[in-house]
């Protein structure tokens, strides 16, 4: 739906190389690509040909999970121990950053199972063979 030519050639072949090209500066008037319009077509491959904003999301749950235990470990130490009493919201607060941590590690993992699914349907294989060697008792594939 969302066309990217450079990943769509980057799926099919691993084989590229470069041109040097002399840019000349643009005779009259200025580039339709806006600042948005780069930020969309960035978007697009982000998430179009990658996982990596699932792993993210999952990442970050494991952070904000991991922060919300340490604060509540240390309001129960304030409280109980310390006998320093907190007014306010901070059990509010705490519980807010642990299922919020909890919600973000959920959706990265259906996130991944997702993204599986869609390599699997893409029936992309999972690598190419460049060149065969036939030998006198082997036939070797390489990369």
């Amino acid at each position: 739906m969302y066309p990217y030519i450079d990943g769509i050639i980057l799926t099919i072949t691993q084989n590229l190389s470069q041109i040097d090209v002399e840019h000349k500066p643009r005779l009259s008037g200025k580039s339709n690509y806006t600042f948005s319009k780069s930020v969309s077509v960035f978007m697009k491959l982000f998430t179009g040909f990658s996982v990596l904003p699932l792993r993210l999301a999952t990442i970050t749950g494991c952070v904000a999970t991991f922060t919300g235990f340490i604060l509540l470990l240390k309001y129960l130490y304030d409280y109980y121990i310390a006998k320093n009493f907190i007014e306010g919201w901070t059990t509010v607060v705490v519980l807010i950053i642990l299922f919020g941590g909890l919600i973000l590690i959920t959706l990265g993992i259906i996130g991944e199972y997702i993204g599986r699914m869609y390599l699997t349907l893409n029936n992309k294989p999972q690598y190419s063979i460049s060149e065969i060697v036939k030998s006198e008792q082997n036939i070797i594939f390489s990369k």
